[in-house]
C-alpha cells in the first residue's frame, strides 16, 4: 500500500537560474555551472545534477551532464540548460584577440545600438569590420538572423 503522503513539496517551479550567468574566461578552459530552481514557496534548490545541458556549438564548448563546461578554443558559445518546464541559457566566452591594440573609444557612435555593439566587441577584443557594401550588409544581416533563429529554435525545441 502506498503511503498517505509523499513528503514535503515546495510548490510550483517559478524560475531557474544558471550560476555563474554569462562568463568570460581569460583563456580557453573549464567552468563549473550550478543550476538553481526557485519555487513558489520561496525556497531554492540546487538541481544541477538533475538538469540537462546542451551547447549551441559543440566545436567550441563541451559540457558534462554535471554542468562542467570546457571552452575548447578562443570563442563565444551558448549553454542551454533545462530542468522540468524551465529553459535558461548562459554564455561562455573568452577574449578572441588578446593582443589586439585597438582604440574603441575613437569609433563613431551613431546610436545606442552602436554603443552596445562596440561594448561587446571591446569585451571580446574583436575590431569592427570595415564599412560594407549594401549587398554585403544584406548578406551579413541574413546570416545574423539565421544564427538568432538557431538559438531560438534550440531553446524552443527543448520546451516541447
Amino acid at each position: 500500500m502506498a503511503p498517505a503522503s509523499r513528503g514535503r513539496t515546495h510548490g510550483l517551479l517559478r524560475s531557474l537560474a544558471v550560476e555563474p550567468g554569462d562568463i568570460r574566461l581569460d583563456e580557453p578552459g573549464t567552468q563549473q555551472f550550478r543550476v538553481v530552481a526557485r519555487y513558489a514557496d520561496g525556497s531554492e534548490r540546487d538541481v544541477t545534477r538533475m538538469a540537462s545541458f546542451r551547447v549551441g556549438d559543440d566545436s567550441v564548448v563541451s559540457v558534462t551532464p554535471e554542468g562542467k563546461a570546457t571552452l575548447l578554443r578562443r570563442a563565444e558559445a551558448d549553454l542551454v540548460v533545462r530542468y522540468q518546464s524551465q529553459v535558461v541559457s548562459a554564455r561562455l566566452a573568452t577574449i578572441v584577440n588578446p593582443d589586439l591594440a585597438f582604440d574603441f573609444s575613437k569609433l563613431k557612435r551613431r546610436n545606442f545600438i552602436d554603443d552596445e555593439l562596440f561594448k561587446r566587441l571591446e569585451s571580446l577584443r574583436v575590431p569592427p569590420s570595415p564599412r560594407a557594401s549594401k549587398l554585403a550588409a544584406l548578406s551579413r544581416a541574413s546570416c545574423s538572423a539565421c544564427w538568432a533563429a538557431r538559438r531560438s529554435w534550440l531553446v524552443a525545441s527543448w520546451r516541447s
